[in-house]
């Protein structure tokens, strides 16, 4: 598959951004899928630009778990097996639930409202790469309130080689059911249950690992 874009010419400055940001995006909506071969030649030439941009998305790709490189064959988007998955949500599971649990420990009463509207905004919303975000800019939110940089920064590292598959999930849940869980961990925290809030966001979590596991069975 080669990447395009019909206004190349118009691609400000940050070449590298832009290149990254089409190719990240690419991968999260299944275009390119698991194991396809990006020919950073035909992309460089595409975009009009020399090679080094597009070795710098690349590489920053490849340390966010995107892609890999293979000998003679560059650079391939990751698969990822069903025992990766079973994996990866354990760890997210602990990770995610200490950040979430410390964080509404911390939290004053405007950031519960913040944290509020944030859930409330995933209410109306039926687009699966619309909501991934969503869901994401709710978690991070509660997730930076812990003041655990070094924490955040697992989060973030565990959960990228996933998000082509939290849009699949997304497309697969009851959207209503799974928004309405955002607004019960909200509530949770602010009653003072945070224990209850991160039990909410574990079940969640092995709910979509469920569904994955069976996307991937297929």
């Amino acid at each position: 598959m080669v990447l395009k874009n019909k206004n190349s010419s118009e691609i400000s400055p940050t070449n590298k951004e832009k290149i990254y940001s089409a190719i990240k995006e690419k991968i999260l909506s299944g275009k390119l899928q698991g194991g396809h071969q990006i020919r950073a030649a035909e992309v460089a030439k595409n975009y009009g630009v020399s090679g080094t941009p597009v070795r710098e998305a690349l590489i920053q790709l490849e340390g966010e778990g995107y892609v890999i490189y293979e000998p003679y064959k560059g650079a391939i988007v990751k698969s990822i097996s069903k025992k990766e998955v079973q994996e990866i949500f354990k760890i997210r599971a602990v990770l995610e639930c200490m950040a979430m649990e410390t964080a509404l420990k911390r939290m004053t009463s405007e950031e519960f409202r913040e944290a509020m509207a944030l859930a409330e905004k995933g209410l109306n919303e039926s687009d699966p790469a619309m909501l991934s975000t969503i869901n994401w800019d709710f978690h991070s939110y509660i997730y930076q309130k812990a003041d655990m940089p070094n924490l955040l920064g697992l989060i973030n590292s565990i959960r990228a080689p996933m998000m082509r598959y939290v849009r699949i999930y997304h497309q697969t849940v009851d959207l209503k059911e799974h928004n309405h869980k955002h607004l019960e961990i909200v509530k949770a925290g602010m009653d003072g249950e945070p224990e209850k809030a991160a039990a909410i966001l574990k079940k969640n979590l092995e709910k979509a690992c469920e569904k994955i596991e069976l996307f991937l069975a297929d």
